[in-house]
Parts: C-alpha cells; structure tokens; sequence
C-alpha cells in the first residue's frame, strides 16, 4: 500500500489541514484532519476569561463536539505563582462521545506552524501546565469542563511571555462513502480537532523590542499595484500584538497614502512576514513609514526609500 501526506498551512487564520491518502487498487481512502488552533491575533496580557470568544469554533457540520471556551488563553502570572483555568467542551449529538487531550509546543513562523514536543522549546510553558491528559468522556448532549492549572517557577531568570498549546481530538468523524462505475469506491472520513494556545505572562516583566527585516520593494509591470513587504521580527522577551501602518510620503514631503493593517500576534524569537498594496505608483522617489504600535510604550517604527522605475529594493 503506497502512503503519501501532504501538508498545507494557511496564515493567518492559524488552521493546519493535514490529508492523508491511503493508496490501494479498488479503493481510496482519504482522512482529512482540521485543526483549529488560537495562535492567531489577541490581546495580550489579559485574563483568560477575558479573551473574546469570537474565536471559538463551533463546526457543526464538521463534529459534534465543540467548545464554548476561547482557542486563545493569555493569563498573567507572578514568579511563584499559580493560576487554574478551564477548557469548556459541548457534546452537541445525540451519542457518547471521547475527546483525546495531550499537550504539544507550538512554534509559529512565516513557512507555517510546527509543533514539537512539549517542553522542547526555550519559551515553553508546556511543564508549568497540569491538564488531565488521555481521553474524556462527553455524554450526548452534555459538556464537560477540562481543568488546567499553571504554577510558575520561582526564578528570577525567568522573564516576559511562555506558550505551548493543549489539543483536543473528538473520536467522532463523518464519513462519505461513493462509487463511481461500479469499481472503485471512495471513502472521505473528516475529523476536527482544536488546538488551545495557553500564555502564561509573567507580570510586565521582559523587553518588548522588534525588528524590521528582509524588506522588498515590487513594482510590476504594466501599472500594477506596487507592494512592500517587510519581515517583523520579535526580538524581545514579551508577546507583540502590534497594531501596523506605514505612511508614503513623495520626494516633495506630501503624504500620498496611508495603511492600516493588524499583525499577528508574534511570539518573542519569531516573526510575521507583512504586505503592504500601495497602489498604483509614478515613477520617482518616496519614503515609506512604518509604525508598529504594540500599546503603551511599546511603539516601533522603520523608515525605507522607494525608488520607482529606478530600483524594485528599497
């Protein structure tokens, strides 16, 4: 039997689709994953009770289960201190049902998201986190409460933002069977998982600082939209939730333009790739400003020449 997987990730939504085609001379049997997970922009530092649920999926025509807690749990937490929250889970079917939890890190990047072992990373808080791994049982109709809890060292080395994320696999999957000619017949079983980011902050400490990396200019051919695209990079101690604009000037000093925009979250040691449409531009020189504002005095701004018609590098 010929095995062969391939793996699609698409920013910035966060979602990870995985399809698996299993190979065999009368029959083909795909299984599509789906994996919501909250990595995607937040505001940071608040409890997590307090993020908004507006991220929380619900698919049901997808499974059964859902959840009625947010994907994003950002908490603040004291060296030395504990914190204990929950996962909320809804059986919406009329059958028992088993959800799977175990805990993963999570590494954004502009390629993707990758997820290894839990603990593995330099910022993760995978081993300050308690959840009651394995398998949960849901009754039809009911939900259940999936309890965590956070005690962070007492290390005064110990500064800024840590993550990892907590994935919950419903057992239950629809499947769709067909046959085409009478000979070959297609079974298609999708199941959803949720990925449930947990940020443990550690008071205000840590740098908020960022970088402006990797800049290029685009200006096609034929009178097309011109696009700069600039690498953010966090390289401080802190989660950035930075809200964006760039402003262009022309060589006279006249503002021509003005975008807003709204970055991911970026976690400290990774970056976020940014584009920015600038229209339809003349020939001659302009000055671009990008701000990225991050809230309070975390405010970070970079400042690029334009030359149109002369070079596609700023």
């Amino acid at each position: 039997m010929n095995t062969s997987k391939l793996f699609l990730t698409i920013n910035p939504s966060g979602r990870r689709y995985t399809i698996l085609l299993l190979r065999t001379p009368a029959i083909f049997l795909t299984t599509l994953l789906l994996t919501a997970v909250g990595i995607g922009a937040a505001q940071p530092g608040a409890p997590a009770q307090a993020n908004p649920p507006a991220q929380v999926a619900s698919p049901a025509d997808t499974t059964s289960v859902h959840l009625a807690s947010p994907l994003r749990q950002v908490v603040t937490v004291a060296l030395g201190g504990s914190y204990e929250g929950e996962i909320v889970m809804v059986n919406g079917s009329d059958q028992a049902t088993t959800v799977q939890v175990f805990q993963v890190d999570f590494l954004p990047s502009e390629a993707g998201v990758g997820y290894p072992e839990p603990g593995s990373l330099p910022r993760s808080n995978a081993r300050w986190l308690e959840v009651g791994s394995g398998d949960v049982q849901i009754p039809a109709g009911e939900q259940v409460v999936v309890p965590y809890s956070i005690k962070v060292p007492n290390n005064p080395n110990l500064a800024g933002s840590y993550w990892s994320m907590i994935l919950l696999t419903p057992s239950d999957a629809e499947s769709v069977q067909e046959t085409q000619e009478g000979r070959v017949q297609t079974s298609v079983r999708t199941q959803f998982r949720y990925g449930v980011s947990v940020v443990t902050n550690l008071g205000d400490s840590g740098e908020s600082q960022m970088s402006f990396d990797n800049p290029k200019f685009e200006r096609p051919q034929g009178g097309a939209a011109a696009h700069l695209q600039i690498s953010l990079k966090n390289t401080g101690e802190q989660l950035l939730n930075p809200n964006l604009s760039l402003e262009l000037y022309d060589k006279s000093g006249a503002q021509v333009d003005r975008l807003e925009a709204q970055a991911e979250r970026i976690f400290p040691g990774t970056s976020v790739r940014q584009d920015f449409e600038l229209g339809s531009l003349s020939p001659g020189e302009y000055t671009a400003v990008v701000i990225a504002d991050a809230g309070g005095e975390d405010v970070f701004g970079t400042r690029y020449t334009l030359n149109v018609g002369d070079s596609d590098t700023p």
